[in-house]
């Protein structure tokens, strides 16, 4: 009687340690790809010269993700989820902004 008692205290332990590793594993492979969608290269500049974006007084956010990705911006929808976050779309700065690779 004893020694099934402990075979299923064990057995408890090695399904509790089983389910802690796996939110650890879904939570390293969540946090890398949030990692990514913030911090990855989103910007291709084709010239070795300084590249600009001119950002008209009066400009909507749809208009800024426009004359981004006309100018090299290559992931429009971590762009959005990023300005989202930072309360751009409400904050349009009109202006002149150099574009850098990555």
């Amino acid at each position: 009687m004893l020694m099934a008692h402990q075979k299923r205290k064990r057995t408890k332990r090695y399904i509790v340690l089983f389910v802690v590793l796996c939110l650890l594993v879904v939570g390293g492979i969540v946090a890398y790809q949030m990692y990514q969608r913030v911090y990855a290269p989103n910007i291709k500049v084709n010239t070795e010269e300084p590249q600009f974006l001119y950002i008209p007084t009066g400009s909507n956010f749809e208009q800024v993700c426009i004359l981004l990705t006309e100018n090299g911006l290559t992931d429009i929808s971590s762009f959005r989820w990023v300005a989202t976050k930072m309360n751009y779309p409400k904050l349009v700065k009109a202006g002149r902004y150099r574009l850098l690779n990555n």
